[in-house]
């Protein structure tokens, strides 16, 4: 055999390997906060994909014939721009492996500044306060702690609430004329005693009140993925709790720091802080203990 003939044989066989896996995602220009669905495509069926991205492991899940596997993850609020290589590997069925890495852009969003005014005591706690922020911290930590290994969500997140959505996702947060944070959630105009539900399917991993974000609920929607609601007059879920989309949560308010009624909402993937907003703008698969249905 030739040299020439044999690099022909190599370097086809290189096309074949890299046509056998098709990564796309959603959205297609991926920015900071951004959530973002992976659907890996294959030629035949795997029985396993794992891979990376930004330094997180991704929870691929697979559709029902195991050639298309998805994920859900997302690009920091505050990540820098730049091009990052998600590396995917996994197994045939039949043991054969594979690898690919595919670099995904991560560009500048433009985030705005929010000037507001809240009581004193939100800016300049008490040692009481103080103490209490750090039992919530602590609450939270144990909540963010552990999450389901494949998707308890099923198709795309709907609204909490009948309301449009505020802007204001990313705003850096001007609290009396001081810069405190950035805006890591998205908030909803929402009088006392407005339903609030799910936005998907999950396990209620905290329920309670504290001292920043009043009456809270957190949901573990699976593979790190929680969704976070503040400032409730009244809950109607507890923790270890597994709720439906659309199930009542309980009734919005004006607990903890705001500055007016309303209800707050973050999203939270392997402690990155994605847009909700952009959650809610995305077509996902519908899926069934980590096996979508088909379309």
């Amino acid at each position: 055999m030739t040299r020439y003939r044999l690099l022909v044989i190599l370097m086809t066989l290189a096309a074949s390997a890299l046509n056998a896996q098709t990564l796309t995602w959603q959205p297609q220009h991926v920015g900071q906060g951004s959530p973002v669905l992976f659907t890996l495509t294959l030629d035949r069926p795997a029985t396993r994909v794992t891979a990376t991205w930004l330094g997180k492991e991704l929870g691929f899940f697979p559709a029902n014939d195991r050639r298309t596997w998805y994920a859900l993850a997302g690009a920091d609020v505050e990540q820098e721009a730049g091009s990052y290589p998600l590396s995917v590997s996994g197994s045939y069925s039949g043991g054969t492996p594979w690898a690919a890495t595919s670099p995904v852009q991560v560009d500048i969003a433009n985030f705005h500044s929010n000037t507001l005014s809240v009581a004193k005591a939100f800016i300049a706690p008490s040692p009481a306060a103080q103490r209490q922020m750090e039992r919530d911290a602590a609450a939270k930590k144990r909540a963010f702690a552990s999450s389901a290994s494949q998707p308890l969500w099923s198709g795309s997140f709907a609204a909490p609430v009948a309301s449009r959505i505020f802007d204001n996702f990313g705003d850096n947060r001007i609290f009396n004329g001081k810069k405190v944070s950035i805006h890591r959630g998205s908030d909803f105009p929402a009088r006392p005693g407005t339903p609030v539900h799910a936005l998907n399917a999950g396990r209620v991993v905290l329920a309670q009140r504290m001292f920043l974000e009043g009456n809270c609920v957190i949901i573990d929607h699976g593979n790190q993925l929680f969704s976070i609601y503040m400032h409730f007059s009244r809950l109607q879920v507890k923790a270890g709790e597994m709720v439906k989309k659309g199930q009542l949560l309980g009734l919005s308010g004006a607990t903890g720091r705001v500055t007016g009624p309303h209800l707050h909402v973050s999203l939270r993937w392997s402690g990155e802080n994605l847009s909700p907003a952009a959650l809610l703008a995305m077509q996902l698969p519908e899926t069934y203990a980590g096996e979508p249905k088909e379309r």
